[in-house]
Formats: structure tokens, C-alpha cells, sequence
């Protein structure tokens, strides 16, 4: 949440936000996120789908969300020989 917190105030580094707000002052921002989330998600995915689909673009906005935001969790691909020069020169010994 400190990241998010960070990235949404702006301004500071979370070391300097966490010696700035209180305890009690980040389990109300906590809670605000909880009930009004301001990700990119819902600030901004969420709304466009749904103008997608009532432009007629779409007959499920929930493709569009999949487009919008695709899943982000690490994918493995073959390194290659450009990719094995690059690591040598920065020194890795793998």
C-alpha cells in the first residue's frame, strides 16, 4: 500500500511518507483504497471498457479489460545470443 500511496501523493520517497503520516492516518488511506480504489484499474481501464462497449464496440467489456490490463506476472522467454552478449558485458559470469 506504501507504494501506491506514494505513486498517488507524489512528492516523496516512502521512507519520507512513512516518517510523514501517522499510523492511524495510513490505515484511513488504507481504508479509503479499500472502498474507492484509485488504481489505473478503476481510474482509467474500467471506464474505457465500458465507453467501448457503449460505443457498440464490443459486446463484453470484459475482453476489453483483459486487453486493457493483461496479466502481468513474469514470463519466461529463451535468451538468445544478444541477450547472453548484453549479460557478459555487464559482468554476469552465468
Amino acid at each position: 500500500m506504501w507504494h501506491v500511496l506514494a505513486l498517488a501523493l507524489g512528492g516523496r520517497t516512502i521512507a519520507e511518507w512513512r516518517a510523514a503520516i501517522t499510523d492511524e492516518e495510513f490505515d484511513d488511506w488504507c481504508e479509503y483504497y479499500r472502498r474507492w480504489p484509485f488504481d489505473d484499474f478503476h481510474r482509467y481501464h474500467r471506464p474505457a471498457a465500458i465507453q467501448a462497449q457503449v460505443a457498440g464496440g464490443l459486446k463484453n467489456a470484459d475482453d476489453v479489460l483483459a486487453w486493457l490490463q493483461p496479466d502481468d506476472t513474469p514470463q519466461r522467454r529463451p535468451r538468445n545470443a544478444a541477450d547472453e552478449t548484453i549479460w557478459r558485458l555487464a559482468g554476469w559470469k552465468g
